[in-house]
């Protein structure tokens, strides 16, 4: 697996390829590179669990998922207390949940399924922040395990995962958050 410093170089190189006509190419490349070193780098690509990209809307009032692929395309949610998202946002740090509790707004993201495609329930989550260099949040990134029962989810997040996370999130962020960003002007222009 490539170091931090080779996958945002990679990452570099891609934002800076894109046209008006490979934006959507490019940036779905990017998550999908920035999604797998996550999982690979803290979980060793762990068949039971997931990774998800969420970004900031315009208005910083919704995540909107764009990893996995599943839940890409115009799933969103808003921005509160009620997500484990939500919750790193607000405090400005990665969260640790390795109690999750059942709720509703779980349930489409478990049909997603994990790494190896299997639908489990999800038992504990880290989110953190994505930042730019200049410490603006753009964007989270959560990690879950998931099992049928919590044993079977694998072993507590411990503080020091959290950490990593963030790390690697903060090398990152600022490359998506380019190529996000044009997504989102090509987006709202009107087509002529």
């Amino acid at each position: 697996m490539k170091s931090p410093l080779a996958i945002a170089s990679e990452l570099r190189r891609l934002a800076d390829s894109v046209t008006p006509d490979t934006l959507e190419q490019r940036f779905e490349e990017m998550v999908d590179l920035a999604a797998s070193f996550v999982l690979h780098t803290l979980e060793g690509g762990a068949p039971a669990s997931q990774v998800a990209l969420l970004m900031l809307t315009a208005e910083r009032s919704h995540l909107v998922f764009v990893y996995p692929p599943r839940l890409a395309g115009g799933n969103a949610f808003p921005v509160n207390n009620r997500s484990v998202a939500g919750r790193a946002i607000a405090q400005g740090s990665p969260l640790i949940d390795n109690a999750v509790k059942k709720g509703s707004h779980y349930g489409f993201y478990e049909r997603v399924g994990n790494v190896s495609g299997i639908s489990k329930p999800i038992h504990k989550m880290i989110a953190t922040p994505m930042r730019t260099v200049t410490g603006e949040i753009v964007a989270v990134a959560e990690l879950s395990r998931c099992g049928d029962e919590p044993d079977a989810s694998g072993p507590d997040f411990l503080p020091e995962a959290a950490e990593r996370l963030r790390m690697l999130c903060d090398t990152l962020a600022p490359h998506l958050d380019r190529v996000w960003r044009a997504h989102r002007r090509c987006s709202s222009t009107p087509k002529k």
